[in-house]
């Protein structure tokens, strides 16, 4: 099957009135839980890549090594709760500009806004950065994934 992804933008600019939670940049020592929350997130769905969890966390691994462009966790946003990992926006610098590279949410989690949240977060933390710009690309077809960013206001591109 033939996979189509769509790019899409989003013209940074300060994020207002993000609710209060506790969100950070990730860490290597998040990487296991990291590559949990990778596989749990995309199993059964268009963008699932990984069976089992030591293929995704080689996926985390080529991530933290700069394969998807310079990874940027400073940038990048984590939620917690009870100490496993639940949400996560993954930021690299890709093609001279940012990329969301990983947005994931464990199934349990999802339909919360968290995975908006830890995207907000990251653009606000970018703006501060006096980058300009986010981008990422969408598999056509994942229409959960495409109206949360529609509605977070990113635009299809070229």
């Amino acid at each position: 099957m033939m996979i189509t992804r769509m790019r899409m933008t989003y013209s940074l600019r300060p994020q207002c009135c993000l609710p209060s939670m506790e969100l950070r940049p990730p860490t290597t020592n998040d990487r296991d839980q990291l590559a949990s929350l990778l596989l749990e997130s995309y199993r059964d769905s268009i963008d699932q890549e990984f069976e089992t969890y030591l293929p995704a966390l080689a996926e985390i691994e080529r991530l933290f090594q700069g394969e998807h462009g310079l990874y940027l966790p400073q940038h990048s946003r984590i939620v917690e709760h009870k100490g496993q990992l639940i949400s996560a926006a993954l930021i690299t610098y890709w093609h001279e500009r940012p990329l969301l590279a990983y947005a994931m949410t464990f199934p349990t989690f999802r339909q919360q806004g968290l995975g908006g949240l830890c995207i907000q977060h990251a653009m606000q933390s970018l703006v501060e950065a006096d980058y300009t710009s986010l981008n990422l690309v969408v598999t056509v077809g994942n229409e959960a994934a495409f109206r949360l960013y529609k509605k977070l206001g990113f635009v299809e591109s070229h």
